[in-house]
């Protein structure tokens, strides 16, 4: 049996979470065997992943730098064939150090993200550490182009592989639409923008609600769902009361059936600062939604012709007017589900691809 630990879960769900989720359900368990880092008390989809078999280690915060130390050592100590890196940031390396002084074990590392999530020191740590990174990776990922030539120079060689998902969970369905909308006291005929991330100053939501104040003022049966949780919720929160639309911005928190909201949903919309290849984003395109994205990340996303382009310029008025056209019926939703089939994005193909790049490594050990 192949055994790799991957570094780290997060708190919140984001596109590393989901992406481990997706492709721990799908390969072979009998041949591969997944454990996983994390610093929170409360991972991400930690009852999913032990139902799957995986065991999950709480470490010390950098913070605590002796501790940190430890902690990781403790667990690299039982001898995995692969420690897989899932980075959006290059700032911090202690944990790739500690990890090559561990001979039996393989190193991968996963590019996630096109800029770091913490600006001043960590840019500078970033550009400073990553010819250490490179040059210690048995293995590079990335999941756009884009996000590989952040982390690893485009110069060096990556491979680009693609966040699979589980194309069938997001087909548009009509009744789960209406079911869904009911529980959470949604009209029917309500013109539903849709959000999901964490909370922070890279997802940009103080902008989105901005945006989301102007479609109001021209579609009135008109809700907002933001999906997710972070530090700066409060601070929204607040934005969303001064504007006056407390009753008509729904904050759902942390959920684990995003399929059933996406299908609950007529617009999904997305005004991130940076971003690698969002996850959610083609999660959404499989639900057929219109998508409208700040034009700071990837083109690579587009899988279908429902993705539309913005500029963080813009005044967020003309951004809600052409949001504010949008119709859609279940007849368009279901043509770009069919297009994202078609665009290799489905999770048996990553699965192929991370078992094979698994199996690569553990047949150099046996060389070595």
């Amino acid at each position: 049996m192949v055994r790799v630990i991957h570094f780290q879960l997060d708190s919140n769900i984001g596109g590393i979470e989901t992406f481990l989720l997706n492709v721990y359900k799908k390969i072979d368990r009998n041949k591969y065997h997944f454990d996983f880092i994390t610093q929170s008390a409360n991972p991400a989809f930690a009852k999913e992943f032990k139902k799957l078999g995986a065991n999950i280690y709480q470490i010390s915060s950098p913070k605590k730098l002796l501790s940190y130390i430890r902690d990781i050592n403790q667990v690299f100590d039982n001898n995995y064939d692969v420690i897989h890196f899932h980075k959006n940031s290059a700032a911090n390396i202690i944990p790739i150090i500690l990890a090559t002084k561990k001979n039996l074990s393989k190193i991968v590392i996963h590019s996630h993200n096109t800029a770091p999530s913490v600006l001043g020191i960590t840019s500078y740590l970033h550009k400073v550490n990553r010819h250490y990174l490179v040059n210690h990776a048995n293995y590079r990922i990335a999941c756009s182009d884009l996000a590989g030539k952040w982390l690893f120079g485009s110069k060096e060689k990556y491979e680009v592989i693609p966040n699979g998902i589980d194309i069938n969970k997001f087909k548009f369905n009509n009744s789960i639409r209406n079911g869904m909308r009911r529980s959470i006291g949604i009209p029917e005929d309500a013109f539903v923008i849709g959000h999901i991330g964490r909370f922070s100053s890279q997802k940009n939501q103080d902008f989105l609600v901005k945006i989301f104040h102007k479609i109001k003022e021209i579609r009135d049966i008109s809700v907002l769902i933001l999906i997710g949780d972070g530090e700066l919720r409060g601070e929204v929160e607040k934005e969303v009361v001064s504007l006056g639309l407390e009753d008509s911005v729904l904050f759902l928190g942390t959920r684990t059936d995003i399929p059933e909201l996406l299908s609950t949903m007529d617009v999904f919309l997305m005004p991130s600062i940076y971003e690698g290849l969002p996850i959610v984003g083609v999660e959404a395109q499989a639900s057929g939604l219109s998508l409208y994205l700040s034009d700071t990340i990837s083109r690579e996303l587009v899988l279908s012709d429902s993705v539309n382009w913005f500029s963080l310029d813009s005044n967020p008025s003309d951004i809600a007017k052409i949001i504010a056209r949008d119709q859609i019926n279940e007849t368009i939703r279901k043509q770009r589900w069919l297009q994202v089939v078609s665009s290799g994005y489905d999770i048996e193909q990553t699965v192929f691809k991370m078992s094979d790049i698994y199996d690569s490594l553990t047949l150099l050990m046996t060389k070595q």
